[in-house]
């Protein structure tokens, strides 16, 4: 009985090596099975990627061959081969693109730098322009400065009187324009021939005030007596007379203008407006309001007619004019 037992167990151990050799061996063949369809798989893919770069070379082949063949060239004629022809294309515009690339980017690095040295030479222009403005008011106060500590010299006081005087007579002619009187109208221009007791205020105050103005200017300009004939000159210069256009006119007023301005920069430091010499002086300043220019009766107009008769025949003969005022 014990051998049999023995022997039972003993076929019982054999059949337990045995199933596990069965199972070594099936599960070593499923490891070769897997790596066996891995490998498989990998060299499709390696099959494939080759089929691929022979595909894509055969195209590039087949466009170069078309390129040589639209120009008449056979690819032995052309001493190159085919395939080798059509990679060292794809290189070269490969080259090509990374070219243009780089000159792109190359321009806009230039153009960004232009427009950084314009915008910089813009503002540096704008510096310069600002320190040279800065630097002609600083001249400016430094000669302002200068001026009011200066004692003025005899000749700008002179100067300060004639501007004075034109002032006053310009301020004069105002106030006649004011009420409607026009010495450039013939019967205003008729009046200068009257007497002085026939003359309405308004011919008197415009005769006076251009005396004011004529001598302020002349005396200044030659300082010595005034003969007839500058007095005949300046009036025609400055003055409203008969036959006078608008044009004339206002070209008249900016002479008057222009004179005054002169005389106020001859004047320097010495000038001071009308208005405060009339206070200094403690006198009223001139009224603005004048009457209306009076109506010549017909007496007068006769009288002046004759005057201006008179003249004339004298200046036919040669006789020298009297003239109107000194």
């Amino acid at each position: 009985m014990a051998f049999v037992t023995e022997k039972d167990e003993f076929g019982a151990r054999r059949r337990a090596l045995q199933d596990q050799a069965a199972a070594n061996v099936a599960a070593g063949l499923g490891t070769m099975a897997r790596e066996q369809q891995a490998g498989e798989r990998e060299a499709r893919a390696r099959a494939l990627a080759e089929e691929q770069a022979e595909q894509q070379a055969l195209q590039q082949r087949q466009s170069f061959a078309t390129q040589l063949a639209a120009e008449g060239i056979a690819p032995e004629e052309a001493g190159v081969d085919v395939g080798e022809r059509a990679t060292g294309l794809g290189l070269l515009a490969e080259r090509k693109r990374e070219e243009r690339a780089a000159t792109q980017e190359q321009k806009r690095i230039d153009r960004e730098t232009r427009q950084a040295e314009r915008k910089a030479n813009i503002e540096l222009k704008k510096t310069q322009k600002a320190l040279k403005q800065k630097e002609v008011d600083n001249i400016e106060k430094k000669i302002a400065a200068k001026k009011k500590t200066e004692k003025p010299k005899e000749s700008q006081f002179k100067a300060a009187t004639f501007s004075n005087r034109i002032e006053q007579a310009e301020l004069d002619f105002g106030a006649l324009e004011g009420v409607g009187y026009n010495r450039a109208d013939k019967t205003s221009a008729a009046e200068t021939f009257l007497p002085e007791a026939l003359k309405s205020d308004e011919a008197k105050r415009q005769e006076q005030a251009e005396r004011n103005f004529v001598t302020a200017v002349l005396r200044r300009e030659s300082g010595a007596a005034i003969s007839d004939q500058e007095f005949d000159t300046a009036e025609k210069q400055y003055f409203p007379r008969v036959g006078d256009t608008p044009n004339v006119l206002e070209q008249k007023r900016r002479n008057r203008a222009i004179v005054l301005e002169n005389m106020k920069r001859e004047a320097g430091a010495a000038f001071q407006p009308l208005s405060q010499t009339l206070a200094a002086a403690g006198v009223a300043p001139t009224p603005q309001v004048v009457s209306q220019p009076a109506q010549l009766q017909p007496q007068q107009v006769e009288q002046a007619r004759s005057r201006l008769d008179e003249l004339r025949a004298k200046a036919a003969q040669g006789a020298p004019a009297q003239p109107r005022f000194r």
